[in-house]
């Protein structure tokens, strides 16, 4: 079902600050930076290589409103501080694996696409995954 690792999301308090770190001291490079407003965020993707043909990142995210109540960022932010956030994958069809993890008993719901992706997106709820967020991405 899962075709390949995507990235990590990791969420934290200053994405310009962040960014330099990891460019910086690990020597990782930019590869796109996007604003969803729809879900309270700015983010940066950094490439840490290729795998299977496809470049695998790290997701530096940052909520726009540090204190919006609405904000999933911004909670786990002000509740658990910076760190690790969710784990994402690809597949040819998120929606398809969402109905699958469903029927396999999981929490799992669809997403509309954001930023950049032109794909719907699923996610697992962490309560049934070993208290980690995961976000399947459908194909490009």
């Amino acid at each position: 079902m899962l075709e390949y690792f995507s990235h990590v999301g990791i969420v934290v308090k200053d994405l310009e600050k962040a960014i330099e770190v990891w460019t910086k001291v690990f020597g990782l490079t930019v590869v796109e930076r996007m604003d969803v407003e729809a879900e309270g965020v700015r983010s940066a993707f950094l490439s840490t290589g290729a795998a299977y043909g496809e470049r695998t990142c790290i997701e530096l995210i940052e909520p726009i409103d540090h204190d919006d109540p609405n904000s999933a960022i911004a909670r786990r932010l002000t509740e658990h501080g910076e760190g690790v956030f969710h784990l994402a994958f690809r597949t040819g069809d998120a929606v398809e694996a969402a109905r699958s993890l469903t029927d396999a008993g999981l929490r799992a719901f669809e997403l509309p696409p954001a930023g950049t992706e032109s794909a719907p997106r699923a996610v697992v709820h962490p309560k049934s995954a070993n208290g980690i967020l995961v976000e399947i991405l459908g194909a490009r």
